[in-house]
């Protein structure tokens, strides 16, 4: 899973996300030998986080002060990372 598959993502949904109110951050992290990218989500006292590795392997944090959750994914496609930031944008959309 190349983490620039991220980014795309983020440019096809960022002006989704503007109109809905949530502020948003993507960071591609150093070049290493398993490189990572990362997207943030907020909305209302509430952020949700998912962290890509090449590798395929990916974490979401999602939540608010006190109420704080995680998944691990297992990605194999890009596909597969669009139901993961579908899950993240869902999560956040829950505490609105």
């Amino acid at each position: 899973m190349e983490p620039s598959a991220l980014q795309l993502i983020v440019t096809e949904r960022s002006a989704r996300w503007e109109a809905a109110g949530f502020t948003w951050d993507y960071e591609a992290g150093p070049s290493t030998d398993n490189p990572a990218a990362c997207l943030t989500l907020r909305a209302s006292g509430a952020d949700a986080f998912v962290k890509v590795w090449t590798s395929g392997d990916a974490e979401m944090d999602w939540g608010t002060e006190g109420d704080a959750h995680a998944r691990h994914y297992d990605l194999i496609s890009v596909e597969d990372l669009r139901v993961c930031v579908d899950d993240l944008e869902a999560a956040l959309i829950a505490y609105l």
